[in-house]
């Protein structure tokens, strides 16, 4: 499948609210089968394992997650992340 460029305007682009494990000390291991997931740590420390790859979770990182990658979230310190999922279908 050969993925395509997005383009659109922000106010056209539906917000969907997710807690996406807001408060919890670990978002159990999950994937989305059709989102992209980008992560940026404002603050606090945390672990994601993604493909079975250990990735610390420090302010000023982002990561990528593909659709289709399993991926969990350890918080370490509490963290403050700053979230986007891009769903292609």
């Amino acid at each position: 499948m050969t993925k395509k460029c997005i383009v659109k305007k922000v106010s056209d682009i539906e917000a969907v609210p997710t807690s996406h494990g807001a408060g919890l000390k670990q978002v159990s291991g999950h994937a989305h089968p059709t989102m992209d997931e980008h992560f940026i740590v404002l603050s606090g420390k945390g672990t994601m394992t993604a493909d079975g790859r250990k990735i610390p979770m420090l302010p000023d990182t982002y990561i990528g997650v593909p659709a289709g990658c399993r991926h969990e979230i350890i918080v370490e310190d509490e963290m403050v992340l700053f979230t986007i999922g891009v769903a292609t279908d």
